[in-house]
């Protein structure tokens, strides 16, 4: 599986300063995204093979997605 060490997440507009109303949560992602695998969308994101695609290889749809 691809490992990604420097993730970064852009803060979304539609939840500054309503922090009161959201929690944080921890997941561990292996677990995630083996249950992810399962999901009759996974073909759109992972490879046959488990693997996380590369932007590149999202359909232009998908690559807005994964953007936003």
């Amino acid at each position: 599986m691809t490992h990604h060490t420097d993730i970064k997440f852009t803060p979304n507009t539609n939840v500054k300063d309503r922090d009161d109303q959201f929690i944080t949560i921890h997941v561990t992602l292996a677990a995630v995204v083996q249950s992810w695998k399962t999901s009759v969308f996974s073909f759109e994101w992972l490879s046959p093979d488990g693997e996380i695609k590369a932007m590149n290889a999202l359909t232009p749809a998908e690559q807005e997605k994964r953007r936003e």
